[in-house]
This record gives structure tokens, sequence and C-alpha cells, in this order.
């Protein structure tokens, strides 16, 4: 790897933020809504241990075991018209399918609405933080639930992971390099979607910066208006468009990452995606291991084994100076065997309730 240029700079943390159902609790593109968006993420939860339709259990990690399919993966083979199949697990925990397949449905499926009225209490908007935003203020804050009832657009827990970066003067490496007076800020988020749904997100964050984010305060957050469009005609070959900056190979690219600073939105190439069959190598690419600058954590809740995973991790291949994909990322085994964990986190909804859950994620990874 190369050092940084600048010797006394600490070494920054770019963190890669997929938008619905990562941070974002609905998903406004497919016209999903809080509640599908919830029952959905719960349908990727419940595991089919034998090919009988019996043993399904709760886990909030894909088994090792090849034969193991989730309920949405399930489904996902029985519905060939893409909106009805989402429709279906949309509802996931309003259906009694658990009852018909599994001797133990009934307890199973209690367990499940248990989680989802969890989450729902979890992301609930207090009534006091309603009445002192303004109408323009909630339509990009909150989402109105079937129910009536007010939802956060943005999960809190995002949010603290925001007002900690801003907030934290402390180096997230072990290193010589301390931040001194007015230096380059450590750290970049940058919001990846296939979908355009990053202005709204971007909207938000400066109401952040504002104070408008209850409960937390005014920081200073450099909020970029040039939006990133990643796109893709080979497996290699890469180009990436910022304003009036075009950056046409792989090295350049990863450089570009690492200076990042302040928060982002880039928009990833889905239709390459889609044309490889949504295999990882063609997913959204993120590059690790060039330089010593930064160190790029990606969160993202569809990272995941095999096909349908949607990043693809770009390591620095030192003996043949190039990048390379190292493909299928979904599985912890893997990831630690690859070296490339400590690059990618499957958001969980469900622990992404937790109000530390994106900074202790952060924190696990670069301290």
């Amino acid at each position: 790897t190369m050092d940084c240029e600048r010797p006394r700079q600490r070494k920054k943390v770019v963190v890669h933020m997929d938008l619905n159902g990562t941070c974002v609790s609905c998903d406004t593109v497919c016209g999903l809504s809080f509640s599908s968006i919830v029952n959905i993420y719960l349908s990727g939860t419940v595991w089919q241990q034998n090919h009988d339709n019996s043993g399904w259990r709760f886990s909030l990690w894909e088994p090792v075991e090849e034969r193991n399919a989730s309920y949405y993966t399930v489904a996902e083979g029985l519905f060939k018209d893409r909106k009805k199949f989402k429709a279906h697990v949309g509802r996931f925990t309003d259906g009694d399918w658990l009852q018909s397949v599994s001797s133990d449905g009934a307890r199973l499926r209690s367990e499940m609405k248990a989680k989802y009225g969890h989450i729902v209490s979890e992301l609930s908007v207090p009534e006091e933080y309603w009445n002192l935003w303004t109408p323009q203020e909630r339509e990009i804050l909150t989402l109105s639930g079937a129910d009536s009832n007010h939802y956060y657009f943005i999960l809190p827990s995002f949010w603290r992971l925001l007002d900690w970066l801003c907030s934290s003067r402390t180096p997230f490496f072990v290193s010589n390099w301390v931040l001194q007076g007015d230096e380059v800020p450590s750290w970049a988020i940058v919001f990846r979607t296939y979908g355009s749904d990053a202005e709204r997100v971007m909207r938000a964050v400066n109401l952040f910066a504002q104070g408008r984010v209850f409960p937390f305060r005014a920081r200073t957050v450099d909020v970029h208006t040039d939006k990133m469009t990643f796109t893709r005609t080979e497996t290699d070959t890469f180009t990436l468009a910022c304003g009036d900056r075009v950056f046409n190979d792989e090295a350049s690219i990863s450089h570009f990452l690492d200076s990042l600073t302040g928060v982002w939105a880039a928009s990833d190439d889905y239709f390459f995606w889609k044309e490889k069959g949504f295999h990882p190598t063609a997913g959204k690419p993120v590059w690790v291991g060039h330089t010593d600058c930064a160190h790029h954590v990606f969160f993202d809740d569809n990272i995941r084994c095999g096909s349908n995973n949607c990043v693809d991790v770009r390591v620095w291949d030192l003996a043949r100076a190039r990048f390379a994909s190292y493909g299928e990322v979904g599985t912890a085994e893997l990831c630690e065997a690859k070296g490339i964990g400590k690059h990618i986190v499957k958001a969980q909804l469900l622990q992404a309730c937790e109000s530390d859950y994106f900074v202790d994620s952060v924190k696990a990874r670069v301290g």
C-alpha cells in the first residue's frame, strides 16, 4: 500500500451507506411502505432447515449450509411477477403460512409479530418531535403509516453515527497521525443507491446540520451537491463522474474516494448488475487496500452469499499492481478468510433500531 502524502493527517473512515432497508425505512422508488419494508426484512430472517418446509427457525445470519433458504428466497422462487412477490413478502407477519407448513408455526409466527412490533415501536416518531417540525420538515424526515402513525424516514441510529463522526476528535486508528488545527476532517459518508431517492436524504442531512433532527444539536456538515455516478461496461471497467470530473481507471477512482470529506450521494449502475444476473462482481464497487489513507466500510442490507449480493469488493493486488474482485462476500467465514470483513457490513434492521448500531459497527472495523 502507499502512504498518505501528508504523514501527520490521521487516517479517515469513508462510510458507504446503502439507503432503502439499510438507513432508510421505506422504498419510495418501488413504492414500498414502511410496513412492507419491515415485513420484507423479517421474511429474510426465517430459515428453512429441511426441503419439506419443516423446521423453520429465526436467525439474523445466513446459515452456512447451502440447503438452507430464507422464506424470502423460497417465496421469490414461487412468484414470476416481481410486484406480486414483493406484495406477498410485504405482508409476511400478517399471513398464516407458518402455521400451515410447520408444527411449530404458531410459536414462530408469534415471535415474528413481536419483532415486527419492536421495530415499529423503535422507529415511531415521538409526538413532541412531530409537533416541533414544520410541515415541510415532516415531509422530509418522516413517513406516514397505514395506521396513521408517523415513522422516521431515516433511522435514528444513522443520525447517531453522523453526530458521532462530527464530534469525534480521536483518531480512528492506532497510528502516529494526529489531527491538528483545521486539518482535513477524518471522515466521509457516501450514500450509495441504485435509485433516484438520494435527494430527499441529502435534504434531511441539511436539516440535521441545522439542528432540526431531534434530539441532536446543530453540527457543521459539508453536504456536497455534486452527485457521483458509477457506470460499468465490463466486470473490470469503471467510470466515475462527479460534476465536471471524470475518472476512467480504478486507481484514480480509488484515490478520489480516499480523498472525500463530508457527505456525498452516488448513483450505482443497476442495469449492469441486472444484465450480469445480479452477480456480486457486477454490484456496487468499493475499492480497498490501494493506499493507506482511508478505511472504507460499506453498509448494505443486500450483502449475502452467492448471487444477488450487490457489493463488489475490489482489493488491490500488489503483485499484479491492479485491483481484483473478491466476488462472493456474503458469509462471515468467507469475509474472514479473505480479510474483507472489516470493510463490509450486512445491515440488519432489527439491530439498527438500537441507537449505537452504526457507531459500534464502524468502531469494530476501524479500531
